[in-house]
């Protein structure tokens, strides 16, 4: 591997940390997941957060292992730069399960049907990529069309949407399938 390779290597290793980094702190601070949530039971949240710190110390590691892979190139010693790089490589497969899974985790939506289509949603198991905040409420949507298209309304017609998505809110929780 040349010099220059390497040097982009690294520095393609070191972006995708700071994105896992700044995944970490987005996919959310479990100190504000309630315990008393009915999606998730104290002991959850208690694995949610350990999962977290563990992810966030195999991060702080695989940046420590990239300035060790930087000086590695630097001194053109490729045997210990790729032997780092798979070290990175481990810990950011490690530190990326518990960041898709609180991604992906269904949070509680306020509506039970989709703003946009009028299809029928359980608001306790809507996917996070289907979702949206509006004014501090989580809103669902029924498939990966409607968020984009949400996403061009004015807050005026979101407003409009959204209220006529409640109004339809059936009294009782849906049936379990």
């Amino acid at each position: 591997m040349s010099i220059k390779r390497a040097h982009w290597v690294v520095g393609l290793m070191a972006a995708g940390c700071l994105v896992f980094v700044t995944a970490v702190v987005y996919a959310g601070n479990p100190e504000k997941v309630s315990p008393t949530a009915p999606s998730m039971s104290a002991e959850k949240v208690w694995v949610q957060r350990r999962a977290m710190e563990k992810a966030v110390t195999d991060l702080d590691r695989a940046l420590k292992a990239m300035e060790d892979v930087q000086e590695a190139v630097t001194e053109d010693n490729k045997k210990i730069a790729l032997e780092e790089l798979e070290r990175v490589k481990e810990m950011l497969a490690r530190a990326r399960k518990p960041l898709v899974t609180a991604l992906t985790r269904p949070k509680k939506v306020v509506n039970w049907q989709c703003p946009m289509m009028g299809t029928k949603l359980d608001p306790t198991k809507v996917p996070m990529q289907l979702t949206r905040q509006y004014k501090g409420k989580l809103v669902g949507f029924c498939c990966a069309q409607c968020p984009a298209a949400w996403d061009k309304l004015s807050d005026e017609q979101r407003e409009a949407k959204l209220k006529a998505a409640k109004a339809k809110t059936p009294t009782s929780p849906p049936a379990a399938q």
